[in-house]
């Protein structure tokens, strides 16, 4: 992470589609049509979250060296991976239908939108849940139990959605 969350505060886009924005401003969509941003913004909590997980696992093996004596002043709340699993659980429940599958690509870009921020919220979800595992020490069978996860949700997302998703990762400096 080049820079962290806590040195900055930012706040989230709107949840609206590109068509919802004229020159007037934020038209807003009807309170059932969900915009893909929704997925969006889910996926940037995902990745706070993430930092929170790697800080978390750097400063256990800081502290296995005996160099994060800071670590226990200043952070004495830990919550355990399964608080936050059981968060993040609750947080993906919570999320629109459309956001939980991946449907093939139809070549229409709003749907193909949507596909994409279902496969980029499972890819990330299954980051996090991986993570979570290293960040305390689980045992063998859950470790694998999540791997099965991962393993389990790839091969249900199509697999052009899994270039996209992967793009940014591969291109990143």
């Amino acid at each position: 992470m080049r820079f962290r969350e806590s040195q900055s505060n930012v706040l989230y886009p709107a949840e609206v589609d590109d068509e919802d924005i004229a020159p007037t401003g934020i038209t807003y969509p009807p309170p059932h049509q969900v915009s893909f941003m929704r997925g969006w913004n889910f996926t940037t909590d995902m990745y706070r979250m993430l930092e929170h997980i790697v800080a978390r696992v750097r400063s256990t093996k800081a502290h296995d060296h005996g160099a994060a004596f800071l670590e226990d002043i200043f952070k004495p709340q830990n919550p355990s991976s399964k608080h936050v699993l059981d968060r993040l659980e609750n947080m993906h429940a919570g999320l629109p239908s459309i956001f939980k599958s991946v449907q093939p690509m139809t070549g229409d870009l709003r749907a193909d939108r949507y596909g994409f921020q279902a496969a980029n919220i499972i890819v990330t979800l299954q980051t996090v849940k991986l993570t979570l595992a290293l960040a305390e020490d689980h045992g063998v069978e859950q470790r694998c139990a999540f791997a099965g996860e991962l393993v389990n949700a790839l091969a249900a997302i199509p697999t052009t959605y899994i270039a996209a998703v992967s793009r940014p990762m591969v291109r990143s400096p």
